[in-house]
């Protein structure tokens, strides 16, 4: 058991890479598709590291920033006159 136990638990550095180093390295990661995801999994925290990179669905935003910037009732009395 205790042979078994400290085979599991070494690790093996004869196992074959089949990658560069030049392939690990990593770009930009803060990219409107990490974001998307970010938002998704609501990592809410995160958000803020992505500064100026936008996302496509911000409409939840968008939507809060009309009801706090102006009075959505006369906006969607038009649209309900609209739909009509």
């Amino acid at each position: 058991m205790a042979q078994m136990s400290k085979t599991l638990a070494t690790i093996n550095i004869q196992s074959p890479v089949e990658v560069t180093p030049k392939q690990c390295k990593l770009e930009d990661i803060y990219t409107e598709d990490a974001l998307e995801m970010i938002k998704r999994l609501e990592f809410k925290s995160m958000i803020q590291r992505f500064g100026s990179v936008t996302s496509t669905n911000d409409c939840e935003e968008d939507l809060s920033l009309l009801i706090i910037l102006f009075d959505a009732d006369p906006i969607l009395s038009r649209l309900k006159m609209l739909t009509m």
